[in-house]
């Protein structure tokens, strides 16, 4: 998204997935809300100035290598 970590926890969004009516997931789609810092809002790689969203990968929680052995 372009943005850190602490910029994302001073907005207020809303994560709802974009799946399949078998439950197929294509992607999260993260909702920015209105009147967060325009700052942090305006550097967001690919958000939709209209709906103030943005589509992403749906493995973008994966690990890179598999799970962390303990």
């Amino acid at each position: 998204m372009g943005i850190t970590v602490d910029e994302l926890a001073q907005l207020d969004c809303d994560i709802t997935e974009n799946s399949s009516e078998d439950g197929t997931l294509y992607s999260y789609i993260v909702t920015i809300q209105p009147g967060g810092p325009p700052h942090i809002i305006d550097s967001i790689d690919g958000l939709d100035p209209a709906t103030l969203s943005i589509h992403i990968d749906a493995n973008v929680f994966d690990e890179p290598d598999g799970p962390a052995e303990d």
